[in-house]
């Protein structure tokens, strides 16, 4: 990648005092493989200017190729290019209202023929319109660039100025100019501007992140306009962070990994066992509840609550994979312990029967036999919200927001269960019956959200 350089022409250029006006330092220091070189109506009709001498003709071509000979000697392939802007329209060089539509046209235009390049800006030549417009375009552009202020040099009032006039003579001020001279100081300084719109933007993908979306914000970041700005480990984090909330875990490990995210790591260790893919399920849920998407949420329970009332009961010694639960997650009567069987028996009327399939329902009875007592509780108290609020919201098409999640939990008659954060706090807790994770874990989502706009500030 190299750089491309945008300046207007002031009376300062090329050179003044003997030293460089602002233009041709920056092209001295940068290097720029292109420069384009914008001309007012009265700097055209100076350019045009033929004298007998030939001196005034073409002088910013003709300073130009002797700055590139002096940096490149014979190797011609390095030059830099010099490419005019000549606005012949332009008349008041001072008119700020003027120059905004052209100078954003003129630089839409260097990027879009340019987009891998660093685009630099000369905000010391011209007038202050001229300077003030670009400033405002670089806090503004939607894709970054660098303007470059040039500081006058103290001048000998000794020596006689050469005047930038009809018989500006270019050789000889070329070989009088100091800035040749070996060791002579830069006088260039990057200005530390903000690009506002691209601020704005890092903000808006911050704000999708810590509300859990983090598909839309990864969409948004691989966009044209912002890919190039979004440094490379922020995409890894954005990338595994929605493979993480698609249960994609693998993916989302390899992702985290590379963005430099320790709970990568973990994931990656534990992505194929279950009582882990099961808290990461429940994490999914909470960031449902963040989101807001109650409904999502709501529906969730089910498969969850069924896996994690299995595990409960293998935790405790009674795997029904051992005892009864085909491959197809129907209980087989001839492979159930008669014990089992009895107590299923006595709870589903008039009979257990042959062929059911696994659900929260059929393993309860077991767990309130065989469980702890505060387990069972809570194993009771989810098959009670999934019974009274889960199915029937499942299977209706209607809006469903907080307030209507709410109006199905108190229908449960549970003081534990009242709201979706409360049921979310009684799946983990048992969850963690089967296996503790700690509360790092459980907050680890916001931990990544923290991450990904640390990230994404840095850039």
């Amino acid at each position: 990648m190299g750089s491309v350089l945008f300046s207007p022409i002031g009376n300062t250029d090329p050179i003044r005092g003997f030293h460089d006006g602002a233009w041709l330092h920056i092209c001295r220091h940068y290097q720029p493989h292109t420069c384009f070189v914008y001309l007012t109506a009265e700097m055209c009709r100076r350019e045009d200017v033929i004298e007998a001498d030939g001196n005034r003709k073409d002088l910013y071509a003709r300073t130009l190729r002797l700055l590139n000979a002096h940096l490149y000697g014979d190797q011609t392939d390095s030059y830099i290019k010099l490419r005019f802007e000549r606005d012949r329209q332009c008349e008041n060089a001072h008119s700020f209202e003027y120059f905004m539509p052209v100078f954003l046209d003129i630089l839409n235009r260097i990027h879009a023929e340019y987009p891998d390049d660093e685009l630099l800006i000369n905000g010391s030549s011209g007038t202050p319109g001229m300077k003030g417009t670009l400033m405002a375009l670089s806090a503004l552009l939607p894709y970054p660039v660098r303007l470059i202020q040039v500081s006058d040099y103290e001048k000998d009032q000794n020596k006689k100025e050469l005047p930038i006039n009809n018989e500006y003579p270019v050789v000889e001020a070329w070989e009088l100019n100091e800035d040749n001279e070996p060791g002579a100081r830069d006088r260039t300084s990057p200005q530390p501007l903000v690009n506002l719109v691209l601020e704005m933007r890092i903000g808006e993908l911050c704000r999708l992140v810590q509300e859990g979306d983090y598909h839309t914000a990864l969409l948004e970041a691989q966009g044209d306009s912002l890919k190039a700005r979004i440094p490379t480990k922020a995409l890894f984090a954005l990338q595994g962070a929605d493979y993480r909330s698609s249960m994609n875990l693998r993916r989302s490990a390899s992702a985290l990994i590379r963005s430099g995210f320790a709970q990568g790591e973990t994931l990656r260790k534990h992505a194929d066992e279950r009582v882990w893919q099961c808290a990461e399920y429940l994490l999914t849920m909470q960031n449902d509840l963040r989101r807001g998407e109650y409904d999502d949420f709501l529906r969730k329970l089910t498969p969850l609550l069924v896996n994690l009332c299995e595990l409960y009961l293998a935790k405790i010694g009674k795997d029904v994979r051992a005892n009864g639960v085909d491959n197809n997650d129907k209980w087989q009567q001839e492979k159930i312990p008669k014990e089992w069987l009895t107590i299923l028996n006595g709870v589903f009327w008039p009979k257990f029967r042959d062929d059911a399939d696994l659900s929260a329902a059929s393993m309860l009875p077991l767990i309130r036999r065989f469980g702890e007592p505060r387990a069972a509780e809570l194993a009771a108290m989810l098959r009670e919200v999934e019974r009274t609020a889960r199915n029937p919201v499942a299977h209706r098409i209607v809006p469903f927001g907080r307030a209507e999640i709410e109006t199905e939990l108190r229908k449960t008659g549970n003081k534990e269960t009242t709201t979706p954060e409360d049921l979310a706090n009684r799946l983990r807790e048992f969850l963690e019956f089967i296996q503790p994770f700690g509360a790092s874990y459980w907050h680890s989502y916001a931990a990544m959200s923290e991450h990904i706009c640390l990230l994404l500030k840095e850039g």
